[in-house]
This record gives C-alpha cells, sequence and structure tokens, in this order.
C-alpha cells in the first residue's frame, strides 16, 4: 500500500466513524473510442436501502442511463451510464455543479504514425476540496505531498521509512481538514453573530472562545449530521440563549457550508475505484495496476482533494485506411509494371 493510499485509508476510517453508512462503494469507469466519444459509467453497490439514498457521484440527471445492477447475490447495486461525443462534453458536465461532484477535465491527445495512430486518454481531478480556508502547507509540506502522490502512481512497494512517513502525514493530513472545517463553520457562525447584531453576543466575545470551540466540538466538524449538535456544544460554551438565533441568522450560510460537508462525506472512503478503457493495445499510463488496456486506480478522491490528479493511459491503434491505401498503391504499382505493353510490341 502506498503512502498516500495509506493517508486515503485514513480518510475511509475517519468518514466511516462519524457518517452511519454500510460497504457501499463506487466505481468509475471512462471507455475511450478511437474516434475521441467516452462511455462513461459509475456503478454504485452495497447495501440497498443506502444505494438507493446515496446517490451518484457524477452529475446524473434524465440524459443518463440508470440500470439496476447487482455484483454478486448479497449485494445491491445501481448502475448510471452516458455517451460524452467529446472529452470537452464530459469536462463541462462536471463543471458547474459545485459541491455536488468531482470536478473532471478531459483531454484525447492523438500522434499518427502512418500505419499506427497513439492515442493518449487523459483525466485530471480538479482539487475539490469545498472548504479551503487553511492552506495544507501549513501542514503537510509540498515535498511530503508530491512523494506521496508519485508513490500512488509509481504502485511500488512502500519501505518501512515510507509506512512510517505515512503515519506522520496521515495525522497531520487529518490534523488539518479539521481544522479547514472548522475554519469554514467559525466563519458562518460569526457572519450569523453579526447579522443577529446583539449586543450581548458580539464577534469580540466569540472569538476569546474560539479555540475552546474548536477543541470541544473535535471530529464533529467532519460530520453533516452533526450540525445541531455542534450548535448546542457552542451555546454551552458562550452561555448565550441567543448563540441558536446567531445560527438562524446565517440560515443561507450554514445550508452552504453543510451542503460542501455533505459532498466530502458522499464522495471520502466511497470512491473505492476509477479505471480507463482505452482502444487498441495498451502502451503506457501512470495507473498503478494495468491489465490489457485498463488502468485502474485507487484512492482518486483523496489524492485530489487537495491538489489536481491526473490520470492518463496511451494506446495504439492500426489505421486500416493506412494499410488500405498503400496496399492499393502497392498493387497499382505492380499491375503499372506487368500490365503496361514494351515499346517493342
Amino acid at each position: 500500500m502506498t503512502t498516500l493510499q495509506n493517508v486515503a485509508r485514513s480518510f475511509a476510517l475517519l468518514y466511516l466513524s462519524l457518517v452511519p453508512c454500510g460497504c457501499l462503494e463506487i466505481e468509475i469507469t471512462t471507455q475511450v473510442s478511437r474516434d475521441g466519444s467516452l462511455l462513461r459509467s459509475e456503478m454504485v453497490s452495497g447495501d440497498s436501502v443506502e444505494v438507493l439514498s446515496h446517490g451518484f457521484i457524477s452529475p446524473v440527471d434524465s440524459t443518463w442511463k440508470v440500470t439496476p445492477e447487482s455484483p454478486n447475490e448479497r449485494t445491491f447495486g445501481r448502475k448510471a451510464t452516458k455517451l460524452f461525443v467529446s472529452p470537452d462534453e464530459l469536462s463541462a458536465a462536471t463543471r458547474d455543479t459545485a459541491w455536488r461532484t468531482l470536478p473532471v477535465r478531459a483531454r484525447v491527445e492523438r500522434r499518427f504514425i502512418w500505419f499506427y495512430t497513439d492515442i493518449t486518454y487523459r483525466e485530471r481531478y480538479l482539487k475539490w476540496n469545498p472548504f479551503g480556508l487553511i492552506p495544507l502547507a501549513e501542514y503537510v509540506s509540498a515535498a511530503d505531498l508530491a512523494r506521496s502522490m508519485n508513490l500512488a502512481a509509481g504502485g511500488r512497494i512502500p519501505t518501512r521509512e515510507d509506512s512510517l512517513a505515512q503515519e506522520r502525514v496521515g495525522q497531520k493530513w487529518t490534523e488539518w481538514m479539521y481544522r479547514d472545517m472548522f475554519e469554514a463553520y467559525y466563519a458562518e457562525f460569526v457572519t450569523g453573530v453579526r447579522l443577529l447584531n446583539d449586543p450581548s453576543l458580539t464577534p469580540a466575545a466569540v472569538a476569546g472562545h474560539k479555540e475552546e470551540i474548536c477543541r470541544r466540538c473535535g471530529k464533529l466538524w467532519a460530520s453533516p449530521v452533526s450540525m445541531d449538535t455542534i450548535g448546542a456544544i457552542i451555546q454551552s460554551i458562550l452561555r448565550n440563549p441567543r448563540t441558536r438565533d446567531a445560527i438562524q441568522s446565517n440560515a443561507m450560510g450554514f445550508a452552504r457550508h453543510g451542503a460542501r460537508l455533505s459532498l466530502v462525506a458522499k464522495v471520502m472512503g466511497k470512491l473505492k475505484q476509477v479505471n480507463i478503457e482505452m482502444p487498441g493495445v495498451f502502451i503506457d499510463s501512470n495507473a498503478p495496476n494495468v491489465e490489457k488496456n485498463r488502468g485502474s486506480w485507487k484512492g482518486v478522491d483523496d489524492m485530489s482533494y487537495a491538489a489536481d490528479y491526473e490520470l492518463w493511459m496511451t494506446s495504439r491503434v492500426v489505421n486500416w485506411w493506412v494499410v488500405l491505401l498503400t496496399v492499393v498503391v502497392i498493387a497499382g504499382g505492380i499491375s503499372v509494371i506487368f500490365v503496361t505493353p514494351s515499346p517493342s510490341q
């Protein structure tokens, strides 16, 4: 298991402890055609009740085909499928869906080599952290993050030093995530206090208890179902009955915050695998696992949470029209040589 995949495991365990869930798993697959069209599918499997209530990560609407599909006798599943005529269309589908899906930028590159064409497909998952008030660099260095992503992309067996570094990165990563979520909540709360404009509850008075609020609410900052509990804890700390009124004064802000938390809980620890299937013969990829012309990546949700993460594969297809054209030209040349009468005739 690579360093960043171990960090991914920490995320998964974290959210399993915070959000009621079963063994729900999500797998996304993109089948690339030689004409550049993309068949995108998302499989959600697990407990039947959870599968129906969870929905899809992809921006599934009436243009997608949704069918029941059970991986085995004990698991219920739903599969959503849509054909995108181009990478730009797939990119556009995830561009304007803030806090509802993962933003993806897809691209197809072609290199013509007469009898063959090399096709490279790139699927870049953009940084999707919906909060982003605290820079990750304050907790995890850019060098450690790059090293983790390189290990994840390379797929090599980690050394003991890698594992120890993983523990440190995982702890700091989780600490950063909680603090980032807290700062986002705290900003909304202070906005509510200002909107309430009550002399008994001022931003300055709240600021004096900021660190206590952060500490007392602990891991609740990551749970979208704990908003009421957090409000009750803050009211007990401030000892002011108007705390709830301040939260209500910024109802829209807290609704946005809840939506962001819901996206994190919906994706983190659930997106188990992303696959890319290429036409023709496989040549190269940054996928840790490749079988024939299919590459697979794990931990994409975690790797792209704090930084862009690109998946890519290259394959080679035969240009049969060039082969046919070459055969015709050669056949034509031969016919000219053997059919054209000599001057003596």
